[in-house]
């Protein structure tokens, strides 16, 4: 069973090391202060790059216009 611990560099409640935490979720839970929003958006960003991945779309070109993936998402 995992124990809840605290990221040292912004408090931010995780499962210790196996939990996926980037410096990015830290400056986000340090605007928000909620763990549910942190993880929705690390969910969505995550979502997209497999997205990307399935329609064949490199993720610079995805990074660089959104309109590529929309496009080959719809069609």
């Amino acid at each position: 069973m995992n124990e809840f611990k605290k990221c040292g560099c912004c408090g931010m409640p995780t499962n210790g090391a196996v939990e996926y935490h980037p410096y990015a979720a830290c400056l986000m839970f340090h605007q928000t202060h909620s763990s549910i929003v942190v993880e929705a958006n690390l969910k969505a960003v995550v979502e997209y790059g497999m997205l990307t991945a399935e329609l064949g779309i490199s993720l610079e070109d995805a990074m660089r216009d959104i309109t590529k993936v929309r496009k080959s998402n719809e069609g």
